[in-house]
């Protein structure tokens, strides 16, 4: 009986903790690849900003939001700044917009370091498992790979314009929802399955129209244009030009983001 009750506890915690399994290894190696380019011009599709607005209950947010063509690549570059960090993020995509390798650089707005008390990242998704490099403030690179059961279809970072790849790449109809490999590098990075839903559009006041509306991992709402462009969050985060405020000026940027050589 006691075997049995605990075999039962021990599954029951498998099933509720799937989260819990080990993906991070530390390697002594890593594969060198060269950073992803293809051939051709490099294109600014669209630039936005997003602001904090009058109901955003968190610390005041300033997310700039850039979509490029990179020849037959596209990468989505942001930074997002608010009091506690800075976080500069690029992740470069094939042309089916598979992510192909995530770059991100975490710093401090008042650091008294030169380099802002930089904490680096690159992410190689051309590799099984992904191999992960990270620069401490200490300067020491350690290296390491992510395994899990599931490649990565999807990056979810800072901010929120790099969700609309996600909504770009599902082209989910009202009530529709997909499941997709996400690697999640807003904090300690991990790779997971997760879910994204198109509810009913609605109107926003906030940013003066209806949008599109998403959730993603089952908590996390997202409001988009009729392009998929994201103009805003549930929190209160809304397009620049409908905050009714000035943007505030930059924070510091340290140095040039330099994704192909870092960490």
């Amino acid at each position: 009986m006691r075997r049995a009750l605990a075999a039962a506890l021990a599954l029951a915690l498998g099933a509720s903790l799937p989260s819990c399994k080990r993906q991070h290894y530390a390697a002594e190696t890593l594969p060198e690849l060269p950073y992803p380019t293809c051939e051709g011009p490099t294109e600014a599709l669209y630039e936005t900003t997003l602001m904090s607005g009058a109901n955003d209950t968190r610390m005041p947010i300033v997310e700039r939001f850039r979509w490029e063509r990179r020849g037959c690549y596209f990468a989505a570059v942001v930074r997002q700044e608010w009091p506690a960090q800075i976080a500069d993020v690029e992740v470069v995509y094939d042309g089916e917009l598979r992510p192909l390798r995530a770059w991100r650089r975490l710093t401090m707005p008042h650091s008294p370091r030169a380099d802002g008390g930089a904490d680096t990242k690159s992410y190689e998704l051309r590799t099984t498992p992904i191999g992960v490099r990270h620069r401490a403030l200490s300067g020491a690179v350690d290296l390491e790979t992510l395994r899990a059961p599931r490649a990565a279809d999807v990056v979810v970072a800072a901010g929120r314009g790099v969700i609309g790849v996600w909504l770009a790449k599902a082209k989910l109809g009202v009530g529709e929802k997909t499941r997709a490999g996400v690697l999640d590098v807003r904090g300690v990075e991990k790779l997971e399955q997760g879910a994204l839903e198109r509810l009913p559009d609605r109107r926003v006041e906030a940013l003066g129209r209806t949008v599109r509306v998403y959730t993603f991992f089952g908590k996390e709402t997202v409001f988009a244009d009729e392009h998929d462009r994201v103009i805003g969050d549930l929190a209160g985060l809304v397009d620049a030009r409908a905050a009714g405020r000035a943007v505030p000026p930059p924070m510091p940027t340290y140095a040039p983001i330099d994704p192909a050589r870092t960490p």
